[in-house]
């Protein structure tokens, strides 16, 4: 009987090892990830100018999480003329936090940003019905984020805004509509400092 309970034990004290093996495999995992994705990087914000840019862009109403298909839709579209921009955007008007509004009532403007290479198109682009629009330099508060995977702009949201109102607020800043760029490897997240933002 004693032999039983001392056997049994054993492999008790081995299932709870592999257990534990397992759990900590996956804790250190997630935590690489975490740190490659940019997690415990420290958030600085910065004064500085943004732009100028040309969109190509898409005003729209509706869920946030849906900016990426309307940019892909509209790469796609773009690509039958020749024109493959390497970053996107997204201008949002409404922050989540702080409204009534449901998300299918959000307000943003999305889209791609034209390189320089394609400005000879836009006549063209805008003759087929694409809307070309010129974003001028921009004092803004920013914060740059490395863009390692999708994931990265999850996790920059939600790093990046909770830095930039505490700096405008600080600084008295009102804050506006938000500006995110998207690029192959990294994600800049700016809002306005207007002459309406220092009163």
């Amino acid at each position: 009987m004693i032999k039983i309970l001392i056997v049994s034990n054993n492999k008790f004290m081995k299932i709870v090892k592999y257990s534990l093996g397992i759990i900590l495999f996956f804790t250190i995992s997630i935590l690489t990830y975490y740190v490659y994705l940019g997690g415990f990087k420290s958030i600085k914000v910065v004064e500085k100018e943004i732009g100028p840019y040309i969109f190509v862009q898409v005003e729209r109403w509706g869920s946030y999480q849906d900016t990426p298909k309307v940019q892909d839709s509209l790469m796609n579209e773009l690509m039958g003329y020749g024109v493959a921009p390497q970053k996107a955007f997204g201008i949002y008007y409404d922050n989540p936090n702080n409204t009534t509004k449901s998300p299918e009532e959000f307000q943003s403007v999305v889209g791609l940003i034209l390189d320089s290479v394609d400005y000879a198109k836009i006549d063209e682009l805008s003759r087929v019905g694409f809307r070309i629009e010129q974003f001028g330099k921009t004092l803004s508060t920013v914060v740059h984020f490395p863009k390692k995977s999708n994931l990265s702009i999850l996790l920059g949201i939600f790093k990046a805004y909770p830095a930039l109102e505490k700096f405008r607020n600080e600084k008295g800043y009102t804050n506006v509509a938000a500006i995110e760029i998207y690029s192959s490897k990294e994600i800049i997240f700016a809002m306005e400092i207007s002459s309406a933002s220092n009163e």
